[in-house]
Parts: C-alpha cells; structure tokens; sequence
C-alpha cells in the first residue's frame, strides 16, 4: 500500500511539473511570435532596435536568474521557487497584456516586464533541476529529466502555431493575457500537486520501493526549511570550484551550447543562401532539426539510464557528440548544386534531424550529470552551469557574426562553410571533453573495484 501511496505522489508530481514547465515556456514565447505585431502597432511606436534590446535584456536576466535559483534552492523550498517563478511569469506577461500602449514609454515598459519575466525563467529551471533530483530515484532520473525537457520542446513547437491564431484573432494582448491565465493555472497545479518533501522510501539505501537508491537525501518540509534558510551555508565552495571534472563538463556544455544556438538562430537564412530553398522549406528544415531535438532528448534520458544511471550520462553524451559531428561534417560538405530537389531536402533535412538528435542529447545530460557528480551542491553547480550555457548561447549571435566575418574575409571559405566548419569544432571540443571525462571516471570505477 506505502509503494503504491509513493508511486501516486511521483506520478502527481511528474505530472505537475510537466505541465508546469509547458505552461512556463509559453510564457517566454509570446514575445518573439508577436514582435512582428507589435511592430506594426503604431501606437507602441516601437523599432527593431527596441526588439533587439528586449531580447538583450530578457537574455542577460534569464542568465542571471538562473544563477540566483541555482544558489537558492541550496537553502530554500524548490517548490516554492518553481510555484514563485510562474507567478512572476504570469505576471509580467499580464502587465504586457494589459497595461503596456496605454501610459506611454512602451518600449521601456515591455523591457522591464520582460526583462522580469527572464528572471522568472531562470530561477524557476534550477528549482525544477532540483525537484527532480530530489523527488525521483537515480534509474529512472534519465527518463524524467528527458521528458521534462521535452516539456519545453513541445512548448516551442506549439507557441507560434497557438500564438499566432490567437494574434490574428484577438489581437497581440490575448496572447500575452492567455499566457498570464495559463501560468497561473500552472502555479496552482504545482503548489497543490507537488509534495511539500519527498516520499521517504526515495531516498536512503536501495530497496525502499524497488527503485534504487537516490545518491542525495530528501528535501526537508518547507516549513524546516525555511526556518533554517538564514542558517544554511551555500554550498558554493571552493572545493566544488576546484574540481576538474566539473569545469571540463561546464566547458564540454559551453561548447554544445553553442552549437544548438547557432543552428537554431542560423539555419533558416544559410539555407536559404546556399541552396536556394524557400522560406518554407527552410521552416521545415528547422522542423526537421527540433523534432530531433525531442527524440535526441528522450532517447538520452531512457539511454543514460538503461546503461546505469549515476556516473554514465557522459557516456550518452559521448555518443550525442560524436553523432553530432557526423552531421556536421555532412552538411558542411553538401554540394551547391544537387541532382533534384527531392534528393537535396532528403539530404538536408536527414542530416539536421540527426543533428538534432546529437546537439539536444548531451545538453540535456550535462545539466543532469553536472548535479549528479556534485550532490552536496547540487544548486549551486547548477547555477554555474545556467551561466556558462547562456554565456554559449550568446557566443552564437555577435561573436560567431565576427570571427564567420573574419574566416570568409579572405574570400576562400564562403559563409555556410565557415558556420559549419566553426561549429563543426566546436562538436569536436565537446566530443573530447565528453570522452574525458568517461574514461576518467571509468579510471577511478575500476580502481575502486581492485
């Protein structure tokens, strides 16, 4: 009867947390479906350079919320944070919707609402990273990270197509008020649905449900630990920060980072460039490279667990990686010209699904396995790692512009060359680092055994 009481509340609480970070990521999307849109609303009087700023800010706040979450939930409920940072979310999207053109200075308004709105992104990932290390057992700890993750996923894939009805319908404001409503209704869910604590069979010595044993202890009830917040030392020390292990794993996810930015922000205008494909061809080839993206996320997750759990997501990794390259390679190397353009889209859209797979794979494991090697500062490694991610990210946009502008300068490497031969090194890097830190930590493994 207890296991079956245990399996409920992990089923409730999956199932909050699923919905909870669905409803989130719709809650940062509303923004970039509709800017065309709010553009043409003369009376915002808005620019490109105001879009440009608006997604600079919710950028640099969304790395900053994540680092100040990461360090939180060392100290308070992770529940709280989650519930709290979809509040925050439902908030600034309903401050857009319905006060943002009527006071004026719209430009600065939607910056601010939106630059919050980054930070509720942020600090509400860790706590939701923290969650699931806390409230489910190592042998299936893969396989719930990579549906989470996917949560987001079909969340990017659903915004333009709901958003963009509801815009053309009811106006730009419905889709930052529906957003609002729907994160709201994600905070009531998480708060009713998720336990204050963790089932106690989930955590301590293997057999408690016939899981397997979790390599962190249970999270306190949030009363406890709120009580003990002022008291709590965070558990950013210098021991953690000295580690190898952690900073090759940090760079290996910078390096990946990269990657899965530049092609999702560069892929629609080189193909169109180089092989002459429609605008709607190329959203398809974007199609291609998300819909691997998901199957690459839960595949790793399932994979990672299937070959142990704990201590093997660099392996998955690893493979993700060396997948990864092949793809690069390939679509580096396709020709201008092909023989039909039936074979050239099979071309183009196999080796992007694959890339896809490869790129998604080993960013979702690293943010796994970064807490997992680190249990006693699992927020704080976490809230190291949101900052180095999005620092690769933002390597993607202005700074590969510059050093594409610089490698094609000469005249003897065209663009969709250097795009791809940058990125192709950069899936080097990662696949070396993946593979060192394996080895090494299949090193220790046996020594251990001798």
């Amino acid at each position: 009867m207890a296991k079956a009481n245990i399996a409920a509340r992990r089923r409730l609480t999956f199932i909050a947390i699923f919905a909870g970070y669905f409803f989130l990521t719709l809650a940062r999307r509303g923004f970039t479906v509709t800017s065309t849109v709010l553009l043409s609303d003369s009376s915002l009087g808005l620019t490109k350079a105001d879009v440009g700023v608006v997604v600079s800010i919710f950028t640099v706040s969304t790395g900053c919320g994540k680092f100040v979450g990461g360090v939180l939930t060392d100290a308070v409920s992770s529940r709280r944070i989650f519930v709290l940072g979809l509040l925050v979310a439902a908030l600034s999207n309903a401050a857009i919707g319905y006060f943002v053109g009527y006071t004026g200075a719209a430009a600065f308004a939607i910056s601010a609402a939106w630059g919050v709105n980054g930070l509720a992104q942020g600090f509400a990932w860790p706590a939701i990273a923290q969650l699931i290390i806390r409230r489910f057992p190592p042998v299936s700890r893969g396989a719930i990270w990579g549906w989470i993750t996917m949560a987001g996923n079909a969340a990017k894939v659903a915004a333009p197509l709901i958003f963009s009805r509801v815009a053309l319908q009811w106006g730009w404001r419905a889709v930052f008020q529906g957003s609002a409503a729907l994160a709201l209704a994600g905070a009531a869910a998480s708060w009713t649905f998720i336990p204050a604590s963790a089932a106690a069979p989930a955590e301590g010595k293997a057999g408690g449900d016939g899981e397997g044993a979790a390599t962190v202890p249970a999270k306190e009830p949030d009363a406890a630990l709120d009580a003990k917040a002022p008291e709590v030392k965070v558990a950013f020390c210098a021991d953690v920060a000295r580690r190898p292990s952690l900073w090759a794993l940090l760079l290996a996810d910078l390096l990946i980072y990269l990657v899965l930015e530049a092609l999702s922000s560069w892929l629609i205008p080189l193909t169109i460039a180089r092989h002459a494909v429609s605008a709607k061809l190329g959203a398809t080839l974007l199609s291609c490279y998300e819909l691997g993206g998901v199957i690459g996320t839960l595949g790793a997750g399932y994979l990672s667990d299937a070959l142990g759990g704990v201590g093997r997501r660099n392996l998955t990794s690893l493979w993700g990686c060396a997948a990864l390259v092949i793809a690069l390679a390939r679509l580096r190397s396709l020709p201008v010209a092909m023989i039909g353009t039936e074979t050239r889209t099979l071309e183009l859209g196999g080796a992007l699904f694959i890339a896809g797979m490869g790129v998604y794979g080993p960013k979702t494991m690293a943010g796994i396995a970064v807490r997992e090697m680190h249990p006693s500062a699992v927020g704080a490694v976490g809230a190291i790692l949101g900052l180095v991610g999005q620092l690769g990210a933002s390597l993607a946009g202005y700074p590969l512009v510059v050093a594409v502008e610089f490698i094609t300068s000469s005249g003897a490497v065209d663009e969709w060359d250097a795009v791809f031969g940058t990125l192709l090194v950069s899936a080097l890097g990662g696949t070396a680092l993946f593979a060192a830190l394996h080895f090494t930590a299949s090193k220790k493994t046996k020594k251990k055994m001798l």
